[in-house]
């Protein structure tokens, strides 16, 4: 699972020292980026710069540019102190690197490269140890524990830059809106033999994570009746701090009782969602819901919302693979709940590191089979 995006970050102007924000944008988007820079420094009392990769890739040596990119924030994290990144672009803006994923024990098996910015995180070694051109296969001993906290902010032009930043404003700027208490969970039935059924996570989560303050839960299950689909919008639109999707997903579609009735918010709906200013962060199972390398993928949709949608997400940028015997332990859903967990344990906004834990969380299994994303 490559998590892909989450909203907390940074952005100023370059080389100030020491600089424990910085942003990796193109030149264009150095002005849409400024005040949500000037707020970090303001408000969380911590330096920020910005860095185009225009001088990124003319300063830095690398074999390619993820790589030159990964060598100025490596060399921002041992000169300058620095600690979070955002990336402050889409993959046509700021490449991605593609890790190796062999997950031959399940069925169908899975050996192919995925993207993952987690590769901008973890500096120690270059990923490619065995010099084969393929990155993070297990003879290239790769750690996989973040050093610094890394997120990404898909946005393609001005306009979108422009609007990621005026959400996070609004989200950072509000942390005692009332809205901050709400959390949607939404299980539905994902195989039915064998039975994996999200409802059973979502129970579990709400016993163990979800805090006193934000009960009661909002829940949409597939053991509720009425339209799932209609439910799940409606509870979007009235304003949830943390929206958990379990269920299937594709590119294009967060699925809402997909296995029983075929239901699906998809691109369009997240992007025409009417929450604004009270933004959601989306945390999404279902396969592919963050494919965002090489085209738009929903979560980009629920990001660029001009009405409400998405602040912050995570989604597979491939398959979400979960185990029949263990939905709620093992593979992708060992992730989801290591974020869930960190988001769940401190009130207020969500942050950065509640996404770099849940990385952390992952990294000894990743060469087992209790992990396959």
């Amino acid at each position: 699972m490559k998590p892909v995006v989450l909203a907390l970050a940074l952005a100023a102007s370059a080389s100030t020292q020491p600089c424990e924000h910085v942003t990796v944008t193109a030149a264009a988007f150095v002005p849409s980026f400024a005040p949500l820079g000037q707020f970090v420094e303001q408000n969380l009392g911590l330096s920020d710069t910005t860095v185009t990769v225009e001088y990124i890739y003319a300063n830095y040596p690398g074999r390619d540019n993820p790589e030159r990119i990964r060598n100025f924030i490596r060399h921002a994290y041992r000169n300058w102190g620095t600690t979070h990144v955002l990336l402050g672009g889409d993959d046509d803006i700021l490449p991605c690197r593609k890790g190796w994923v062999d997950a031959s024990h399940i069925v169908p098996a899975i050996r192919d490269t995925v993207p993952t910015d987690l590769y901008f995180a973890d500096l120690d070694g270059d990923w490619d140890r065995d010099g084969d051109g393929v990155f993070g296969e297990v003879e290239d001993s790769v750690d996989l524990y973040p050093d610094v906290h890394v997120g990404r902010a898909p946005v393609t032009y001005v306009s979108s830059a422009d609007r990621f930043v005026a959400k996070f404003l609004a989200y950072c700027g509000n942390p005692n809106a009332a809205y901050l208490r709400n959390v949607l969970l939404t299980g539905f039935d994902i195989s039915r033999s064998p039975p994996v059924y999200g409802e059973v996570t979502m129970e579990l989560y709400d016993s163990i994570y979800v805090p006193a303050s934000m009960k009661p839960a909002a829940k949409v299950y597939d053991s509720h009746t009425g339209n799932h689909r209609t439910a799940v919008l409606d509870a979007l639109n009235a304003g949830q701090h943390i929206y958990i999707q379990w269920d299937h997903g594709n590119t294009d579609a967060y699925g809402c009782g997909w296995e029983n009735h075929n239901w699906t918010l998809g691109s369009a709906d997240v992007q025409n969602l009417t929450n604004g200013p009270n933004h959601t962060i989306f945390i999404a199972l279902g396969c592919l819901t963050g494919h965002f390398d090489g085209m738009d993928c929903i979560l980009g949709y629920a990001l660029g919302a001009p009405n409400g949608g998405a602040v912050a997400g995570i989604g597979n940028s491939r398959f979400g693979v979960v185990d029949a015997y263990s939905p709620q332990r093992k593979y992708a859903a060992m992730m989801v709940e290591g974020f869930v967990r960190s988001l769940f344990g401190h009130s207020g906004p969500g942050s950065l590191e509640d996404y770099t834990a849940s990385r952390a969380l992952a990294a000894p299994f990743a060469d087992t089979n209790l992990l396959s994303r």
